[in-house]
């Protein structure tokens, strides 16, 4: 019976050094496509991935986690790298957030908004 006991315990702490961590952060909303919305939303996946990429799991969850966090439509942009991720059995979430910041990301921003900022003062 000692014997037992001593096996179950050993077990639970077992069990307890498996576990993942709790996030700490809350999950991002699903990114909708709005190239607004998207300047957000990468500093937000980005630092949820950094704090929580243990509790969200393995590469291949992580990158599931990124693509999950899609709505369907923007999921079928990123079709092509999940399919070369399953064939290549590299799972790196940085090619679905390097497709979309192609697609998303404006690199003349700063300099648009400077320039609508200079206008409103001059008008």
């Amino acid at each position: 019976m000692q014997a037992q006991i001593m096996q179950l315990h050993l077990e639970i702490q077992t069990l307890h050094s498996h576990s993942r961590p709790k996030p700490a952060l809350p999950a991002p909303d699903k990114f909708n496509g709005s190239t607004q919305r998207f300047d957000t939303w990468l500093p937000s996946i980005r630092a949820k991935l950094r704090v929580d990429g243990i509790a969200i799991g393995d590469p291949i969850a992580q990158f599931y986690y990124v693509f999950l966090n899609l709505d369907s439509h923007i999921q079928a942009m990123v079709l092509p790298q999940l399919a070369q991720a399953e064939e290549s059995e590299s799972w790196d979430y940085n090619t679905i957030l390097a497709q979309l910041s192609r697609v998303y990301d404006n690199p003349n921003k700063i300099q648009e908004a400077e320039d609508r900022l200079l206008s409103l003062q001059q008008g």
